[in-house]
């Protein structure tokens, strides 16, 4: 009885190690589960979709793909045809909004912001019907901030200092060893909802000379993802794969370590 039951319990941990580590395959490298049901669609956006026990990998007609949770709701993207970009204030009687600038997009060269918090007014409506905030459709690369200017929404921009790294950073991946260290820093988007996405600055640091304990900084590279898998993606290709920092935390923690802390936040 008790080997019986050793047995039973042998089994439950492997399969329970195979589901956890078929989880993370496909999350981190946008997979199809390996334990999975695949049911596929005659019309609309989605060719088929591989349901797995706690995650879905979505096969879009476009050729995208998408591997979420299953509590996560998605549906692919249809072809996105702007058919107006709007500020809604302007149709609200007596409008007032906080006085502070809000920042709603940022590029290699400069952050933009509205001059009120009003990000959840300005909307971008399609010919299919659908519509998003500007936040929303920049991230998604949707629009340019050209077609705010076509549309003639106002906004302000400033310039970005190259080498600047705010320090409200959440993450720090790391790899390169001796006189060459690679870095990239990860922040959360935070726009008041539950699906916010993620800004990365890239950096390289050398030293000033060999042997020297000071280093030169350069930011080679800054931009936004959307998705936790995305972010390990971003840190990979550029070389800083060796090992992770958190704010306040002297711990340093491996990318096997760090990855379900990220990937449950």
């Amino acid at each position: 009885m008790k080997k019986a039951l050793k047995i039973f319990l042998i089994v439950i941990v492997v399969l329970f190690a195979l589901i956890v580590v078929d989880t993370l395959q496909a999350k981190l490298l946008n997979n199809s589960p390996l334990l999975k049901i695949r049911e596929h669609y005659n019309g609309g956006e989605t060719s088929y979709i591989d349901k797995g026990l706690l995650v879905n990998h979505y096969y879009c007609n476009n050729k995208e793909e998408k591997t979420l949770f299953k509590t996560v709701k998605y549906a692919c993207p249809a072809e996105y045809e702007v058919k107006e970009i709007v500020d809604t204030t302007k149709d609200i009687k007596d409008f007032v909004c906080a006085e502070a600038l809000e920042e709603f997009y940022r590029d290699d060269d400069y952050v933009y912001y509205y001059g009120c918090i009003k990000s959840k007014y300005i909307l971008v409506r399609y010919t299919h019907g659908y519509e998003e905030t500007v936040e929303e459709a920049l991230k998604n690369k949707r629009i340019t901030i050209k077609d705010l200017d076509d549309y003639e929404i106002v906004y302000h921009k400033e310039a970005i200092d190259k080498n600047e790294i705010p320090d409200n950073y959440m993450a720090v991946f790391h790899g390169g060893a001796g006189e060459i260290v690679y870095e990239t820093y990860i922040y959360k988007i935070d726009n008041n909802r539950a699906n916010y996405g993620f800004s990365y600055i890239n950096v390289t640091k050398t030293t000033k000379s060999y042997g020297s304990d000071e280093w030169n900084t350069k930011v080679t590279g800054r931009g936004t993802v959307s998705w936790t898998d995305d972010v390990f993606q971003v840190a990979e290709k550029n070389n800083a794969y060796s090992y992770v920092t958190l704010p306040g935390d002297n711990k340093t923690y491996t990318i096997e370590e760090f990855m379900p802390m990220f990937l449950m936040n």
